[in-house]
C-alpha cells in the first residue's frame, strides 16, 4: 500500500503523533475527569507513543516491546473506563435546572 519510504516517514513520526495526543487529550476531557486521571491518561498515552522508538520489525517483537504495548493499552482502557464511570456518576449527581418541575 505504501512505498518504503513513506512508511519509513510514518514510522518516524508516529510517538510524535502519540505525544500531540497526549496532550490534547488533558484539556479535551476537562468536562468529564478531574485533574489527576486526565493526567494519567496523558501520560500513558505518551509513554504508549515512546515505545514506537523501539520498533524494528513489528509491534509485536521483541515479546518486551509487546508486552510494553499491552500494558499500556490495558492502562488506557481502565483510566478510560474511570473516567467514563466518573462522567456518569457526576451526570446522575447533577441536579436538573429546573429540579424537574414543568
Amino acid at each position: 500500500m505504501f512505498d518504503a519510504s513513506a512508511r519509513d516517514f510514518y514510522n518516524h513520526i508516529e510517538p510524535y503523533i502519540w505525544y500531540f495526543v497526549a496532550i490534547l487529550i488533558v484539556p479535551a476531557l476537562r468536562a468529564h475527569a478531574p485533574l489527576r486521571p486526565r493526567l494519567m491518561l496523558g501520560v500513558v498515552i505518551a509513554i504508549f507513543g515512546t515505545s514506537d522508538f523501539f520498533e524494528t520489525e513489528a509491534w509485536w517483537t521483541p515479546w518486551w516491546l509487546f508486552l510494553w504495548k499491552a500494558v499500556s493499552l490495558g492502562l488506557m482502557a481502565a483510566i478510560g473506563l474511570y473516567i467514563r464511570r466518573q462522567s456518569r456518576n457526576r451526570n446522575v449527581a447533577k441536579p436538573m435546572a429546573n429540579d424537574g418541575v414543568k
